[in-house]
């Protein structure tokens, strides 16, 4: 799931796509997960992690 999708945003757009479709990607190519643990854990990872890297390239 996207950061945006985690936070309920209303203008997702293609990017959001963009974002899952590179994780199936990169746990296919690993054979490892992304992100591990429970599912507040993995969504707080999300929102933290991806969201001030991305921030930091723009």
């Amino acid at each position: 799931m996207s950061p945006e999708q985690i936070k309920g945003s209303k203008d997702i757009d293609h990017r959001s796509d963009i974002f899952s479709t590179a994780i199936v990607l990169y746990e296919m190519l690993t054979g490892k997960k992304l992100f591990s643990g429970s599912i507040s854990e993995v969504r707080s990872c999300v929102l933290n992690r991806v969201s001030e890297s991305s921030m930091k390239l723009f």
